[in-house]
């Protein structure tokens, strides 16, 4: 009986063991290793660039905070508006550089939309004369999240291309058309 409950005790002993072992690595250590990345979309069509930017709305509320030296920026309720209007173009004007035919483009900001917990920020600029090559430099968040990643996909009629880009890189050059 006594050989029976060692046994036991044992038994009893090796689970606890193999749960501690499996558990304790989704026990939280007070460190993260988030995951930052933000995608932007260039559709070329005749005679104009349109380029959609999603980032993560309270990344992007971060920089916004950072750039203006001024914290509080709320997108969802847009508050402060006309911090907000004003700063948006501002930080995106100085993170985003995209060059046809070697010329920087004067974007348009047109706004931009919440989707769950994603901003959309839009801009759109006419072009002349039909490019032949595109220039895309994307540097949004670097200054707050070094790891950032921007994918960018660019679409040109049916084609598509598509690359990453990160902090230290140079930027990418294609050749038009697709």
């Amino acid at each position: 009986m006594q050989g029976m409950l060692l046994r036991l005790r044992a038994l009893a002993f090796k689970a606890t063991l193999l749960l501690v072992c499996w558990l304790f690595p989704f026990v939280p250590t007070g460190e993260s290793h988030p995951f930052y990345v933000s995608v932007t979309e260039i559709q070329l069509r005749e005679g104009r660039v349109e380029l959609s930017v999603r980032l993560f709305t309270d990344d992007l509320e971060a920089a916004l905070d950072a750039f203006g030296q001024e914290s509080g920026n709320d997108l969802i309720r847009h508050l402060p508006a006309t911090r907000i209007d004003s700063l948006l173009p501002a930080y995106l004007t100085k993170k985003l550089d995209v060059r046809v035919n070697r010329q920087k483009i004067a974007f348009t900001y047109v706004g931009y939309e919440i989707e769950m917990d994603a901003c959309w920020l839009h801009l759109e600029a006419e072009v002349q004369p039909e490019p032949t090559a595109l220039q895309v430099d994307v540097q949004l968040l670097y200054e707050l999240f070094p790891a950032q990643q921007n994918i960018v996909h660019l679409m040109q009629g049916s084609a598509r291309k598509s690359t990453r880009l990160q902090k230290g890189d140079q930027p990418w050059v294609v050749q038009l058309p697709l």
